[in-house]
């Protein structure tokens, strides 16, 4: 299991990103059926309105865009999107998750003929159906996000379930070391 699922979040200029992650992570955890104090074992390494080169050069197991908000009348939402999905070529053991299903639909056919099919990149909107990736909604994407991170899900519950328990001690028997 890897310590920490590292993270990078990329939002549009049109928003908050303090807010923009804090809802992320909130709902990153729902989606896994985390309660309480479980959550998944997420460190932020990135989190910025732009995927930049420095961004490029780093390893990431998760990424999330968002750029929906940026695509009227400019062409920042195509690059970022563009740049996203050259960072899940370049990195296939990355998943990228296009945030909202408007972000999707705006470039599908752009990405896809780009960049054919990338399994690693999957929309998370619940009205996704024909969206970029091949999951059918929300559902799809739950299960295939659930097999992703399998081992750090179940750890996350784990670690609620441990809370509380009184470890055993392995005591040492005499003139042993």
């Amino acid at each position: 299991m890897k310590s920490k699922i590292k993270t990078a979040f990329i939002f549009d200029p049109m928003s908050d990103i303090k807010d923009e992650v804090e809802g992320a992570l909130l709902e990153l955890n729902a989606l896994c059926n985390l309660e309480g104090d479980q959550r998944l074992p997420i460190k932020i390494v990135y989190q910025e309105q732009a995927i930049t080169s420095k961004m490029m050069e780093q390893d990431f197991d998760l990424l999330i865009i968002d750029y929906g908000g940026m695509s009227w009348g400019n062409a920042s939402g195509q690059m970022q999107l563009h740049a996203a999905c050259q960072y899940a070529e370049d990195h296939p053991n990355c998943l990228v998750v296009i945030w909202t299903g408007y972000t999707a639909n705006i470039y599908q056919d752009e990405l896809s003929e780009q960049f054919g099919y990338l399994k690693n990149v999957q929309c998370r909107y619940e009205d996704s159906s024909h969206v970029y990736g091949n999951l059918d909604g929300s559902k799809e994407f739950l299960d295939f996000f659930h097999e992703w991170f399998k081992e750090e899900i179940e750890e996350a519950k784990k670690q609620k379930e441990n809370q509380g328990k009184i470890p055993k001690l392995k005591l040492k028997k005499p003139g042993r070391p």
